[in-house]
């Protein structure tokens, strides 16, 4: 009877310390993984958000990244990933993505770090844009040799770049040819004030000659 009795706690012990250790390496094992996914794992979205977010099944530490990959095979992560100090568990990561994403399939890979005992895991999945950016359509450039004038009738006038030239080069004729006129004005303007000018003092000088006490007179 005592060594039934004996060997039954025998047993109970055994089996509590083989549940406690089970437990712990269950524990020990267990690493940060993608619990809630913004957009959401495998699933699909019209147009591609601002951020991505990750919130894991426990505690991340530094060294918790993530990247996404374009339907190209390029990043369009805009800046490192962040873990949101607001969040009190330490769970949600967030990672900004450039804007105008086409669509696509993109791909997420994520690297945790386990705040609880340092162990480290990865992964990735994939989400779908549906719609994505519209791409701007191309306007048609310029041509240089001619560009088309609206007139009262509306029908286009082609106006070609030797019409302009010669428009441009008749305009700096005349405005070379005024400047001209204007410099031959000014000239004959100084020239007849300078005969003006001699001829008043000639007249000045002849007076003063006229008038002037002769040699001998004696001035009272």
């Amino acid at each position: 009877m005592r060594f039934t009795t004996w060997l039954r706690a025998t047993f109970v012990a055994c089996a509590a310390l083989g549940l406690i250790a089970l437990l712990g390496a269950t524990s020990a094992l267990a690493h940060a993984e993608p619990d809630i996914t913004v957009p959401p794992m495998n699933g699909s979205v019209d147009l591609a958000p601002p951020q991505l977010e990750i919130t894991f099944s426990e505690e991340v530490a530094d060294g918790t990244k993530i990247d996404v990959v374009g339907p190209d095979g390029k990043s369009v992560v805009a800046a490192p990933s962040q873990i949101d100090l607001n969040d009190p568990n330490r769970k949600h990561v967030t990672v900004e993505l450039y804007g105008n994403l086409p669509a696509g399939t993109y791909t997420v890979n994520w690297t945790s770090v386990s705040a609880e005992d340092g162990d480290a895991d990865s992964g990735s999945y994939t989400f779908m844009v549906t719609t994505g950016a519209a791409t701007p359509a191309a306007t048609p450039a310029a041509s240089p040799a001619a560009s088309p004038a609206a007139t009262p009738g509306g029908t286009p006038v082609v106006v070609t770049r030797d019409q302009v030239n010669a428009v441009a080069e008749a305009a700096q004729q005349q405005a070379t040819q005024q400047a001209k006129t204007e410099d031959n004005f000014d000239g004959r303007a100084y020239l007849i004030a300078v005969v003006a000018g001699l001829g008043a003092a000639l007249f000045i000088y002849l007076f003063w000659r006229i008038v002037r006490p002769k040699p001998g007179e004696r001035v009272y």
